[in-house]
C-alpha cells in the first residue's frame, strides 16, 4: 500500500518553514483488528551467510529498518486518526517476523534528523 504524507520542517526541527516535507512509502501488507490497525513490511535481505549468524543478522536488520517502520506506523496514524496496534518485520531469507516497537514522535523525529533511517 503506497502512502504520502507531509511533515512540518518545525516537527522535525528542520526551522521555521510551513512547507512539509514528504514521506513517501510502500508498506506490504496491513491489516485491521478490532482496536487499531496492525502492519508487515517484507525484507528481503539476505541474512544466511551474510552475518556470524542469524540472531545476529535479524538483530543488525531489525535496528537498520526499525525507524522506517515506525515511521509508517506515525504516518498512517495521522492518515487514518486510527492507532497502529503492532507492526513487524518479516526477513524472507529466514522466515520470521520480528515485531517493531513504537517510538515516541521526539525519538524517531530526532533520529531521522541525525540520518538513523534506512
Amino acid at each position: 500500500m503506497p502512502f504520502t504524507y507531509g511533515l512540518s520542517a518545525q516537527l522535525l526541527g528542520l526551522g521555521d518553514d510551513e512547507d512539509p516535507i514528504m514521506i513517501q512509502g510502500m508498506i506490504d501488507i496491513v491489516w485491521e483488528e478490532e482496536d487499531g490497525w496492525c502492519l508487515l513490511d517484507y525484507k528481503t535481505d539476505r541474512i544466511l551467510g551474510r552475518y556470524e549468524n542469524k540472531a545476529i543478522g535479524i538483530q543488525r536488520l531489525t535496528e537498520a529498518y526499525r525507524r522506517q517502520i515506525q515511521l509508517y506506523c506515525y504516518a498512517l496514524q495521522q492518515i487514518w486518526r486510527t492507532p497502529v496496534l503492532q507492526s513487524y518485520l518479516y526477513f524472507m531469507d529466514v522466515h520470521e517476523a520480528i515485531e517493531v516497537p513504537e517510538a515516541s514522535v521526539d525519538e524517531m523525529f530526532s533520529s531521522l534528523i541525525k540520518g538513523e533511517t534506512r
